[in-house]
């Protein structure tokens, strides 16, 4: 099935979680999952680009892994901001803080969420964006 044939344009707001970790992707789906909020996802960041175009409008953040196989997260954000400047992207990344902290927000991150996380907090976190 074409990525795009994947329910774009319904107006229910979606998350757009790139990240290579099957788990966490597993893990924001379950965390919000009596949210309402449609969750997109994908481990590759190409893949990503494509969904982010099919499903302009819905999308409301994303939430973006720093290593991916086939992209530097960095250079991900970079062409995301390209083709929507305004959807916020939150760093979502195992990394320690400190160095990456200043790089994300040197880089244009909205915002960080160090993984593992408070599972309240993060779903609080994602919901606050809903409602901006």
């Amino acid at each position: 099935m074409p990525i795009c044939a994947m329910n774009p344009g319904s107006n229910i707001p979606a998350l757009l979680i790139i990240d290579d970790n099957f788990s966490s992707r597993m893990l924001v789906t379950e965390v919000l999952d009596d949210t309402g909020v449609h969750i997109v996802e994908t481990e590759y960041g190409s893949e990503a680009l494509e969904l982010f175009t099919c499903h302009s409008g819905d999308i409301f953040l994303v939430l973006l892994d720093l290593c991916l196989p086939d992209y530097d997260g960095f250079d991900l954000l970079t062409k995301l901001r390209e083709l929507d400047p305004k959807v916020p992207v939150v760093a979502f990344t195992a990394m320690t803080a400190g160095l990456v902290e200043t790089r994300c927000r040197e880089s244009g991150f909205d915002d960080i969420v160090y993984k593992p996380f408070d599972l309240m907090q993060f779903k609080e976190k994602v919901l606050s964006y809903l409602n901006k």
